[in-house]
């Protein structure tokens, strides 16, 4: 039987430019560190020129940052009342080019590129470690809040969102209903 694959499980929440001071503040005042500082991501989506994955709900995403790279396969989002809960397995990589390179000769095509600027807080709770990461895009500033579902909403508590204003989303889909983004733009 095969092995089951780890699931993301996370809120995204809306904010205003002027909160995120106020944010960072509120994350340091709950006990959040800060992990990773604001850096700038680069973010391409790979799909088969028949658009399987896309069609299946699913991604793989290249995503560069500072001298990191990481390779990401993203399923399909299941239903849950304010959360995003999907299959994730993600893995570092050492060269960003010879990565993109051997995807190409697989037969993917760049699908899909979108930036944004990301900082990193982590926050140990007794029923696990939760990430928030603040994001500044072009359509807007959020905080991505992953970690067990229990941790999730002790943060959100703490932080004082209401999950009712989350939103379920991919960044892709965000940009792209914004006009923004580019089909497989370096």
């Amino acid at each position: 039987m095969p092995e089951e694959s780890p699931l993301e499980i996370e809120a995204k929440v809306p904010l205003e430019v002027e909160d995120l001071d106020g944010v960072r503040s509120r994350l340091r005042e709950i006990g959040a560190r800060l992990g990773t500082p604001r850096l700038r991501e680069e973010n391409t989506l790979f799909d088969f020129p028949d658009g399987r994955l896309e069609k299946a709900d699913s991604a793989l995403r290249v995503r560069t940052f500072g001298r990191e790279c990481l390779l990401t396969y993203k399923g399909r989002a299941r239903e849950h009342a304010f959360l995003k809960l999907r299959e994730e397995i993600e893995t570092r990589v050492e060269d960003a080019a010879a990565l993109i390179r051997l995807l190409e000769l697989l037969g993917l095509r760049k699908a899909f590129h979108y930036w944004k600027f990301r900082e990193i807080y982590s926050l140990e709770l007794p029923l696990g470690t939760v990430t928030v990461a603040l994001d500044e895009t072009p359509i807007g500033f959020f905080a991505e809040v992953e970690g067990p579902e229990e941790s999730i909403g002790a943060v959100v508590e703490l932080m004082g969102w209401d999950p009712a204003s989350f939103i379920r989303e991919s960044y892709p889909k965000l940009y792209r209903e914004h006009g923004l983004g580019a089909p497989g733009a370096e």
